[in-house]
């Protein structure tokens, strides 16, 4: 999208596959997020709605160099 278009992610609703397939992929061992949009095969922008879903639940840890893990 340009500057002034905003990306329209799916509705929640649409994500629960997603939700199901990080979760699965996230451990106590910190993991980049690029590595988890390549593993999931999703855009970024619907894994980065899942993960700060899950943060926002006490579920996910952020780490220093983009890195995240399950709580």
């Amino acid at each position: 999208p340009t500057l002034f278009e905003e990306e329209v992610l799916p509705p929640a609703s649409d994500l629960s596959p997603l939700r199901e397939k990080v979760t699965h992929l996230l451990s106590a061992h910190p993991i980049s997020i690029d590595e988890l949009v390549a593993h999931c095969g999703a855009p970024a922008s619907s894994v980065q709605t899942v993960l700060l879903e899950m943060e926002l639940a006490g579920c996910l840890e952020r780490h220093a160099g983009g890195r995240v893990s399950k709580v």
